[in-house]
């Protein structure tokens, strides 16, 4: 899994982590998870989140003008805002749709 998400790129370490959950889940699947299981389920503890840090980290290497922001905070930053706006992003959709 960790090869195919190396191909996913973004212009930012937040962005890339970003576009590579939107490649992974749906928002309405996305709905269920919350970063450590309160209420719902961990996405901390689950295989597709080990994939992502990794990729993230490898597809930035440790040079370049993105590697102040490529720390295990940031990323877990960009998960939790994601996972926090699905639901918003899931109602707008199906308002969009109908």
């Amino acid at each position: 899994m960790t090869k195919r998400l190396l191909t996913i790129g973004g212009f930012s370490v937040r962005n890339t982590t970003m576009n590579m959950l939107k490649y992974l889940l749906t928002n309405q699947v996305a709905i269920k998870f919350n970063w450590s299981g309160k209420d719902k389920k961990p996405f901390k503890k689950t295989k597709m989140c080990c994939a992502i840090i990794d990729a993230v980290k490898l597809s930035y290497g440790t040079s370049g003008p993105h590697t102040s922001d490529l720390s295990d905070k940031v990323i877990k930053e960009s998960i939790q805002d994601w996972l926090k706006l699905a639901k918003s992003r899931y109602t707008y959709n199906l308002k969009k749709d109908t």
